[in-house]
């Protein structure tokens, strides 16, 4: 993947976050990216996942139980935005105390990577921040009393085995409040617009989790949050009437590779049960989070579809960033009169 080029701006007043930004994992030379993405494969694995499930579910029960029903809300801001930043961190095994801290500062890396691909103001990184967060996670990998065990835990064994520098660490951890966050935020928000937009995808997704995941599966081909990828050719080649020089980049869109008739016959229409996207990615770079990304949405999704959601509002506003394909708001209305679905 091909390292971004910050700003001269943003580099000068976010020296430290560029830095551990732009030589972490998913920028890593390709020896070094396969080492690092080997060590937390093991914490991603289906396994791993299957084994997170009822954290997630307590993380996005407790979400919709704080959500007021019956009234206009926006569930980017209540819902969508805040759920993945809590559950990085509980997977981080960061201390509950710590979180709110880190949610903050999470969103102002984002804004950072972003702001000079918005069209608006966004908040960026304040040094000090950084550092403090820095310090945070060092502590977690250093530091056995201070985790609550999860991916710093696993992270610290393989310091110790000598699989990782301290520093490498630290950026993964990093790296999992960057590249777990936005992503899955989008791809709740883009559900719940279909959800609210056809009322029969609603009932299939109350029916069982089941169900649900095959809503969310077919949802994200036709509407996925990431509609493309960037890459840098490592040597030159030919590609059909192309020809690719090493240091080329090249945009694969993943939006175009969910509708190809090959593999998804009739692709515009809804059909459950289809083979998998690749609305995470494909290869060395698929997403590492992404079982973890669709047990979030899935457990949100079918609890919402079991207490009933409903549109609030006519015009959806997407996101102004190529980038991610996402509402930058969505109102809803949550509920049929009962409580919100366990």
């Amino acid at each position: 993947m091909p390292t971004p080029q910050f700003p001269p701006d943003i580099s000068a007043a976010a020296t430290d976050f560029v830095r551990r930004f732009t030589t972490s994992l998913s920028f890593a030379a390709p020896t070094d990216h396969a080492r690092l993405r080997r060590v937390m494969l093991q914490h991603f694995s289906s396994r791993a996942v299957e084994a997170f499930r009822r954290d997630v579910d307590a993380i996005a029960g407790d979400a919709l139980r704080h959500v007021p029903q019956g009234v206009t809300v926006d569930l980017v801001a209540a819902v969508a935005d805040p759920l993945p930043l809590r559950t990085t961190a509980a997977l981080a095994g960061i201390p509950v105390q710590h979180w709110a801290g880190i949610e903050k500062i999470a969103r102002a890396m984002l804004g950072t990577v972003y702001s000079f691909q918005y069209a608006e103001p966004v908040t960026r990184i304040i040094p000090a921040d950084f550092r403090w967060f820095e310090r945070t996670l060092t502590q977690l990998v250093s530091d056995p009393n201070m985790s609550t065990g999860g991916v710093s835990a696993g992270i610290a064994r393989s310091v110790r085995d000598q699989m990782l520098t301290p520093d490498e660490a630290v950026s993964l951890l990093m790296l999992l409040f960057m590249t777990g966050v936005d992503t899955v935020a989008a791809a709740l928000a883009n559900v719940a617009l279909a959800l609210t937009e056809r009322p029969a995808l609603g009932e299939l997704a109350a029916a069982d989790v089941h169900s649900a995941g095959e809503v969310v599966d077919e949802v994200l081909r036709l509407n996925p949050p990431l509609p493309y990828a960037v890459r840098e050719v490592v040597e030159d080649f030919h590609f059909g009437t192309h020809q690719l020089r090493t240091g080329d980049r090249v945009f694969l869109c993943l939006a175009a590779a969910n509708l190809d008739p090959r593999r998804y016959p009739d692709p515009l229409q809804w059909r459950l049960g289809r083979p998998p996207s690749s609305s995470f990615g494909h290869g060395a770079h698929r997403c590492l989070g992404g079982s973890l990304a669709r047990l979030q949405v899935v457990s949100v999704v079918h609890r919402l579809a079991r207490t009933g959601l409903s549109a609030a509002g006519e015009n959806v506003v997407w996101k102004d960033i190529p980038s991610i394909n996402t509402p930058k708001h969505l109102l809803v209305r949550i509920g049929r009169g009962g409580e919100v679905a366990a």
